[in-house]
């Protein structure tokens, strides 16, 4: 026997937790939308990165050439005795320390495991938090590696793009 009481509580429950599961449903779907927005725009952010990467390239090249060119003159130009095997052993140290091609290389194959990351089905917010720190360590050692004005302003702004894209994994976790 059931009282009238509990057949009331029973559909008070059934209609709230109609109700919950219903709203559930309705944030999900708002949620899957914002991650789609979201995976959109990171995806833009990276892609700014890897086009500006492809862009030091030349820059390196006339930096090195510059580089040498000024160091050669100045050797030349002076009354200094010098020994050129030496000259260009240590000039050849010199120019691997302040090389980016590593250091580019590598923020290049980050930047595409992010994409691949993003893309796998299941997103792990703190794994594309840790890659995004990779990708800065990589910007921020080219960056203090190219003394180069050019090179320096692509840096900033590859900077903002990875600022940018760390606020939007907060999102995420």
């Amino acid at each position: 026997f059931v009282s009238d009481k509990s057949l009331a509580n029973n559909n008070i429950k059934a209609s709230i937790l109609k109700i919950i599961n219903k709203e559930i449903d309705t944030l999900n779907v708002a949620r899957k939308k914002e991650g789609k927005t979201l995976k959109k725009e990171i995806k833009l952010y990276i892609n700014s990165i890897m086009k500006i990467t492809k862009q030091l390239i030349p820059l390196e090249l006339k930096r090195l050439k510059n580089k040498k060119s000024k160091i050669k003159n100045q050797f030349l130009n002076s009354s200094i005795n010098y020994d050129v095997s030496r000259l260009e052993s240590e000039m050849v140290f010199y120019f691997e320390r302040c090389d980016i091609t590593e250091e580019r290389v590598r923020l290049q194959h980050h930047c595409e495991f992010f994409i691949k990351e993003m893309n796998s089905s299941d997103i792990l917010g703190k794994k594309l938090n840790f890659i995004s720190q990779e990708i800065l360590r990589e910007i921020n050692t080219i960056g203090s590696k190219a003394n180069d004005f050019e090179i320096q302003k692509r840096v900033v702004i590859m900077k903002e793009e990875i600022e940018k894209i760390k606020e939007q994994i907060q999102n995420i976790l």
